[in-house]
């Protein structure tokens, strides 16, 4: 995890699977997914350490095109428990980063 120069925001860093990016509090202020340009993906993004509970993003669904999809959520979604992403991927690759600061 690395702070981003730009709004004092953390970047989870490039991730290619379901991960636990963050615990505690704060808001979510991005997401970053980059598709293989071959297979469709659902991204679903939890508050909470698990993929369980309460969704902060609705399920997003994306396409085989186009491959860079950017999501800037403002003032920012509040989350309590952390942020999990869940990532349903029937073949093939995907990357994505997301943007976050804590409180």
């Amino acid at each position: 995890m690395a702070m981003d120069p730009v709004g004092g925001c953390f970047n989870s860093g490039v991730q290619t699977a379901d991960a636990l990016i963050t615990t505690g509090a704060g808001y979510l202020y991005g997401l970053v997914v980059i598709t293989d340009g071959t297979n469709a993906l659902t991204v679903a993004v939890y508050d909470n350490t698990s993929a369980s509970g309460v969704l902060i993003v609705p399920t997003l669904q994306y396409p085989v095109t186009p491959r860079n999809n950017v999501h800037w959520f403002f003032p920012g979604i509040q989350f309590n428990l952390g942020i999990y992403v869940d990532i349903t991927l029937g073949a093939g690759a995907c990357a994505y980063s997301v943007y976050f600061q804590k409180i």
